[in-house]
């Protein structure tokens, strides 16, 4: 009966239910539909975006929205995009932006639409869709209207589960019934959250942001939302609005003085008073009289006063700034793909402030480099901090996202020669947190490995390095299926994994792994880890079509706890075994490093780690069992690829036989062999390295660079 209500109380009739189809997965998804008779040429499209608890035919404010189009005969829908933020499927998924995008495309195919004018507006959990929006198809719209959105979702979860409201819980239903705290939903939530990409709209989107003075007192959502991202949006520095300027206007509900309108007062047709305003570039921000609610009329008068250019290029289709560009192998270049252009006349491409060209560049390994692209009269989008390297992808568990406490002011600049690619899709210059940044224990922790990798790359080949982080911390490799990316797509961990690994618009370079801690913990999984992993590996260079993609992982390190050791046994020994088994792969030992925690290594453990991925890749294998053979009674002599040492030059420990046996080790100086002395009556069995939970094992290369994995059981020759 809601329905019917709801329909019967709009006075203006002409409006229909309809069904969509989604392009990703192929669900029917509702819209409300009004579209004008044929006028004999093309009309606006408006795009009205539920809000938050609605859906397509509940939310607040449609009524208005739809006096306005229609009295201006432009095109209107009103789309589901999953309902209600209360699951996974909702919430600013890639099903739900995708969502929007296919009710565009309906509309189009049967309606001439103007495509210089398709606009956006919502109010609420529909202005944050909207600031989604803007931020993942800028090169769509012609302007964006976004009233009291939610623009992070981090800090909005916080925020009303101190309130004690339901969006908290209906975020956690969202993310799969995990705190944005949690290990595997910190990505999901800044994926989901428009502060962490709006800058992609910056100067080629018209943006207005609004809020009312009074909300998150009297209503659901803080002002500092809407602040902070006009502040994403900024073409220059100075118009920012400083972070004490939103804490203040956010807890007192006044303007700072300084910041009032003294030029000019704001001369406009509006509900509620403006009380600042502030433009930079095409955005503009409004904090006006009033709490959570929306002003439409107003909204589409603004919307109105803009069109897109007549000819120009989708801005999502040229590099972002400060991208890395993967280089073709063989021949050390990247090839730029062709922009997605519209309306009359040629593209035009210059390198570095060079000569305009119509072809696209090849630009050589190394850079930054500095692309300037126009099509037609439209105007000039420019990229810059642009480098041309290799690209390497992370996965895995907590290990690989790294663990270690982050400094509370960063040790350094951005690396000039590295690039990461954020949980958001967006490219930054390199610095920690690679992966995420999480609270615990009252510590910030977030630094990992990659960063030290990609320096010792960087150092040793003066290659660029591009880091595409995927791990999630507590994760088993069951998780990480591949069968599982089939029904939650981009929301599970392989499918993340392919999407992101694709994003680089090239080949990757290298896979890096550090998982198994998860399955170590059973024996079921602990057993059948290295027939598992090398199913993921081939269907990561299935799915990537890279046959031959070189994948490197960590061996387990340690587990300073006192008991369960023999899962660990056994997903060390697959993961040494594996480099054997899987063509165009290597293995790493960690198990000599300092952790801590009683699971995670140290920042100085992940330093070393991320050089020994390194040297593994540039050097080759680390030091590994070659044969083992009986000298003589009770003289167990083992040779080994690579000459090995202690740190101290002496201790030789790490070894142990199935069954307990009193022996001593020493090394023959002449060969580098390590010979056990054992008692007489020692016969054959098995022999480890590195054997249980928390062994004392230093035995590294004669460089001191790469660790001998641990290993065993191998079978003891007999006499």
């Amino acid at each position: 009966m809601l329905l019917l209500f709801f329909l019967f109380a709009l006075p203006l009739g002409a409006i229909d239910t309809v069904e969509i189809r989604s392009s990703l997965d192929g669900a029917a998804q509702p819209a409300l539909v009004d579209l004008p008779e044929a006028q004999g040429k093309p009309v606006p499209l408006l795009v009205h975006l539920h809000s938050w608890s609605s859906r397509f035919n509940t939310s607040p404010n449609f009524e208005d929205i739809h006096a306005e189009a229609r009295k201006r005969g432009w095109a209107l829908i009103s789309p589901d995009f999953r309902g209600a933020n209360d699951h996974p499927e909702a919430c600013g998924s890639e099903l739900a932006v995708q969502d929007v995008l296919d009710a565009v495309a309906w509309v189009q195919q049967r309606t001439a639409i103007d495509e210089r004018r398709i606009y956006l507006a919502g109010v609420s959990g529909g202005g944050y869709m909207a600031l989604m929006m803007a931020g993942r198809a800028p090169g769509l719209w012609a302007a964006v209207s976004a009233w009291v959105p939610i623009s992070d979702l981090q800090e909005w979860h916080t925020f009303s589960k101190a309130k004690g409201t339901r969006y908290s819980k209906m975020m956690d239903a969202c993310l799969s019934g995990t705190s944005p705290a949690s290990n595997m939903s910190v990505q999901q939530y800044r994926r989901r959250s428009p502060i962490h990409f709006l800058r992609l709209a910056r100067g080629v989107l018209p943006v207005d942001i609004q809020t009312g003075i009074h909300d998150g007192h009297t209503g659901t959502v803080p002002v500092n939302h809407t602040l902070r991202a006009f502040n994403e949006l900024v073409v220059n520095a100075a118009d920012r609005i400083a972070e004490t300027d939103i804490a203040s206007i956010t807890a007192t509900e006044q303007i700072p003085a300084q910041l009032r309108p003294v030029a000019k007062a704001v001369f406009e047709e509006r509900q509620k008073a403006v009380l600042l305003r502030r433009t930079s570039g095409l955005a503009r921000v409004t904090v006006f009289e009033g709490g959570h609610e929306a002003d439409f009329p107003a909204a589409v008068r603004w919307l109105e006063t803009h069109q897109r250019a007549e000819a120009g290029i989708d801005p999502n289709t040229i590099p972002q700034n400060d991208q890395l560009l993967a280089r073709d192998a063989k021949t050390g270049f990247a090839v730029l793909a062709a922009p997605k252009t519209f309306g009359p006349g040629t593209l035009r491409v210059r390198v570095n402030g060079g000569a305009w060209q119509t072809a696209l560049p090849r630009l050589a390994t190394g850079g930054p480099y500095t692309l300037e692209f126009q099509h037609g009269s439209g105007k000039v989008l420019r990229r810059t901090g642009l480098l041309v390297g290799d690209v390497y992808v992370l996965a895995g568990q907590s290990n690989m996202a790294g663990r270690a406490p982050l400094p509370e002011k960063p040790a350094s600049p951005p690396e000039a020669r590295i690039r990461v690619l954020t949980p958001a899709d967006v490219w930054e210059p390199g610095q920690e947190p690679v992966h995420e940044a999480i609270e615990r224990d009252g510590r910030r922790i977030g630094v990992g490995l990659g960063l030290a990798f990609a320096r010792e790359m960087v150092r040793r080949t003066g290659v660029p390095v591009g880091l595409v982080p995927t791990a999630a911390g507590g994760t088993s490799l069951d998780q990480w299926n591949p069968e599982r990316a089939k029904s939650q797509m981009r929301r599970s961990l392989y499918g993340n994994f392919l999407v992101r690994a694709r994003l680089v618009g090239g080949p990757v370079k290298a896979v890096l792994w550090y998982q198994g801690e998860a399955d170590a913990s059973a024996m079921d999984t602990a057993r059948t880890y290295g027939e598992r992993f090398a199913a993921l590996v081939q269907a990561m260079r299935t799915d990537l079509g890279q046959p031959e993609l070189p994948v490197y992982w960590a061996q387990l390190s340690r587990y300073a706890i006192d008991k369960g050791s023999e899962g660990w046994d056994v997903v060390r020994e697959a993961q040494r075994l594996s480099e054997a088994a899987i063509p165009h792969t290597g293995v790493i030992a960690t198990i000599d490093l300092p952790l801590t925690d009683p699971v995670h290594l140290d920042a100085v453990a992940l330093t070393v780690a991320g050089q020994r991925f390194a040297r593994r890749i540039l050097d080759g294998p680390a030091p590994a069992l070659a044969a083992m053979a009986w000298d003589a009674p009770g003289r167990l002599r083992l040779k080994f690829t690579q000459r090995l040492a202690s740190p101290d030059g002496t201790r030789l420990v790490g070894f142990d036989f199935a069954k307990p046996t009193v022996f001593h080790a020493e090394q023959d100086p002449k060969t580098g062999d390590i010979v056990l002395l054992a008692p007489p009556g020692t016969k054959e069995g098995e022999l480890y390295y590195c054997r249980g939970l928390n062994p004392v094992c230093e035995l590294r290369d004669s460089r001191g660079g790469q660790a001998l994995p641990a290993f065993g059981p191998v079978p003891v020759p007999s006499r």
